[in-house]
């Protein structure tokens, strides 16, 4: 199977709320919401790479490293379609948890590792979470109010190892796209600290919701 990117546009911005018309964001596939994993192959890859660090060691912990390898593999072959890496940051936006904590999960950085192998990216993790928290998914799970912008942006700070030498534009890579609350928040952030960069996003997918005539 093949994959493009693509761009959030006026034909599915309104499915993400806090995304504006000044928010570039591409998007590799679409995740269905609340199907499963066996709906479709993206729904699989999805949930494999989002697997928790206590999966680690079971026969479920090879469909993560496959899958994270395999989105490596994809967007290695795209990327430098939308990228120059001689003036571009790449930052993958962190984790629910710290980096102290044992739950800790760098797939973010492992699939960009493998897509940009050999190109001299600057990849580097500008922003950190300053206190573990419970990942977005999760509370939608349990019924809990998802994160505001605000609640985002008062529990990250700027890495001090990593804020040197930032080049002109910066790309934030995810793996969701929902309501994009977490790019804005993080976007807004960078834009505070280096208000002279250009800041786009990409995502490996983008949620939409289940059709139930498509079941």
């Amino acid at each position: 199977m093949s994959y493009s990117l693509y761009l959030i546009d006026e034909t599915t911005r309104r499915e993400h709320s806090h995304l504006t018309i000044e928010d570039e964001c591409h998007y590799l596939m679409n995740y269905t919401a609340r199907a499963g994993y066996n709906y479709s192959p993206e729904n699989s890859m999805i949930s494999n790479i989002k697997k928790k660090l206590d999966k680690k060691g079971t026969t479920e912990w090879q469909y993560k490293l496959q899958d994270m390898y395999k989105l490596g593999q994809i967007f290695r072959k795209i990327l430098s379609g939308i990228v120059d890496f001689n003036e571009t940051t790449i930052v993958p936006i962190p984790p629910s948890k710290t980096k102290s904590d044992p739950l800790y999960d760098n797939r973010l950085n492992r699939i960009l590792n493998v897509a940009c192998h050999g190109k001299d990216a600057d990849i580097r993790d500008l922003i950190m979470v300053n206190e573990s928290v419970d990942a977005t998914h999760t509370l939608e799970e349990q019924g809990r109010p998802r994160y505001t912008i605000d609640e985002i942006k008062a529990n990250c700070s700027f890495d001090p190892l990593y804020v040197k030498n930032v080049k002109p534009v910066i790309m934030l890579f995810d793996d969701v796209l929902t309501a994009g609350s977490h790019f804005k928040a993080y976007k807004e952030v960078i834009e505070a600290g280096f208000p002279d960069r250009d800041i786009f996003g990409v995502f490996i997918a983008r949620r939409i919701q289940l059709n139930v005539f498509d079941l």
